[in-house]
């Protein structure tokens, strides 16, 4: 907590693999991390899939199963095979266990759907807990606003589309994105930043 008692935030990158059509959304998987490195993977193992559709059977099922922790140090993975009923109380436990006097920051990529379902898993939208936030921080609106493009990431050892990799390549394109801000608005306040000479 701050000196003006004013509760700290802490980012967490949200991703989410699902099944949906246009009516409802169903989850895969979901991964969240923090800026520390301490990952949350959740495989949901009562969706049904036969009700995937092409793109999710070609590029999402078959890797809901790799272990993370190739990318993930052990000590800093949380990885779970769940019920859907279950997910909501395990959220809940391990963001409290990475936070335990703070309100988490979300963001995610193009996260209008990773926040719905996210919320659905603890009911409906007033069953969040009291402090969370009521919204996602989307890296895309960002970077909209700044007229900027997000630097490509490589991520070796997870396939593009499993939820652990893509919350690390949101990471990384936040810290990239963070440097770009802060040298755009440095340039517009008309602040020069200058190399220390001896």
């Amino acid at each position: 907590m701050s000196q003006n008692g004013i509760k700290k935030s802490k980012r967490i990158f949200l991703d989410t693999e699902f099944i949906e059509d246009g009516t409802t959304i169903e989850p895969l998987s979901l991964a969240l991390l923090t800026e520390s490195g301490d990952c949350l993977y959740i495989v949901v193992t009562d969706t049904d899939r036969s009700k995937a559709n092409q793109f999710v059977i070609d590029h999402v099922i078959p890797h809901l199963d790799t272990d993370p922790s190739v990318i993930i140090r052990e000590d800093k993975l949380t990885y779970l095979r769940l019920q859907r009923s279950e997910v909501g109380s395990a959220v809940l436990s391990w963001v409290q266990s990475v936070i335990p006097s703070g309100i988490p920051e979300f963001w995610a990529y193009y996260g209008a759907y990773d926040w719905v379902l996210f919320c659905q898993l603890f009911g409906n939208m007033t069953d969040l807990p009291h402090e969370w936030p009521r919204y996602i921080n989307d890296l895309n609106q960002h970077v909209t606003q700044l007229q900027v493009q997000l630097v490509k990431v490589n991520l070796g050892g997870l396939p593009e589309h499993h939820a652990v990799a893509d919350a690390v390549i949101e990471m990384v394109q936040f810290q990239n994105l963070t440097h770009t801000f802060n040298e755009h608005y440095t340039k517009a306040l008309g602040v020069e930043q200058r190399k220390e000479t001896k």
